[in-house]
């Protein structure tokens, strides 16, 4: 098990969510070669709702779990984490549970699936304010959520 160094500053921990793009560049592929193949064979789906749930269920969904394996794993950090020399702790500095750690990351992701949404409807041509609203608030979750990591004394956005 690798020892928990000390918090890191939100330069760090803003670095190594950079670095997590690269993970979320690869699942983002891997789905973007699903639609390919759908698309191919005429069998993409037709609503801004399936179309969203797919994109959920190749790209949202698998890099949670991957995130979150490797969080609760015995580095205790994702691919970014790992590169920047950081980890994954309970406020204690304890490892956290699988279980605690698909919380976080779903809470961590819920912007982004927030505005796929949004997205997924607005290009599909809805012109209710609603779609726009979700689309909006996601990026305004997104931002408090760094705020928050900026601001709190540990550098952490939540104590999940």
């Amino acid at each position: 098990m690798s020892p928990v160094p000390e918090t890191p500053g939100p330069v760090a921990r803003l670095a190594a969510a950079s670095l997590d793009l690269v993970v979320i560049v690869a699942w983002a592929g891997f789905a973007g070669l699903i639609g390919a193949a759908l698309q191919s064979r005429n069998s993409l789906p037709e609503t801004a709702g399936a179309r969203d749930l797919l994109a959920f269920l190749t790209l949202v969904l698998p890099v949670a779990i991957t995130f979150s394996l490797q969080e609760a794993g015995n580095h205790r950090a994702t691919f970014g984490k790992r590169r920047m020399k950081s980890s994954v702790a309970t406020t204690d500095r304890r490892r956290l549970s699988l279980g605690r750690s698909l919380l976080r990351n779903g809470l961590k992701l819920l912007p982004w699936q927030i505005a796929h949404t949004g997205v997924f409807h607005l290009a599909a041509g809805s012109t209710a304010p609603f779609h726009l609203a979700l689309t909006i608030g996601a990026q305004l979750l997104a931002a408090t959520d760094v705020v928050v990591m900026i601001g709190n004394r540990d550098h952490r956005a939540c104590t999940i």
